[in-house]
């Protein structure tokens, strides 16, 4: 049984990878939503990952926005001429970078560990094909 569901959650997402690349995607909460049923989480689990996801969104949404806030001032400090403040600008925004990849991986972290062993199997599958879609659409453009 185990395996079936893994083998048809292979394929489900096998499909949708191979689809067109002109559909729309998805919304993130019809995407929270397919996870879920995925998972088969409880409500408990539910609650539990909204909070993980709240949370996360605290962290990054300033983070994000210092990034852009840093890129218009690399772009005024290219144009005034000044490399050197571009370079510390740039430098910083590779900080924050890894400050924004610091928490997804902790949000994944905790997400994982309110997860069942067989929800954990399931998890790890969708990451993988969550991967192997991103380095595909990376060769793409390449």
């Amino acid at each position: 049984m185990k395996r079936l569901l893994i083998a048809a959650l292979i394929v489900t997402t096998t499909i949708a990878a191979t689809a067109s690349p002109r559909q729309r995607r998805p919304s993130p909460d019809r995407m929270r939503e397919r996870v879920a049923d995925v998972l088969n989480l409880t409500d408990a689990q539910k609650s539990q990952a909204q909070s993980l996801r709240l949370s996360l969104r605290a962290t990054v949404e300033p983070l994000r926005a210092q990034l852009r806030n840093n890129r218009e001032a690399v772009k005024a400090a290219v144009d005034a001429g000044n490399a050197q403040q571009a370079g510390q600008l740039l430098v910083a925004s590779k900080a924050v970078r890894e400050q924004i990849k610091a928490a997804h991986e902790s949000f994944q972290s905790q997400f994982a560990a309110i997860l069942n062993a067989e929800q954990k199997a399931k998890w790890s599958v969708m990451q993988e094909l969550r991967e192997a879609r991103r380095d595909q659409r990376r060769h793409e453009r390449d």
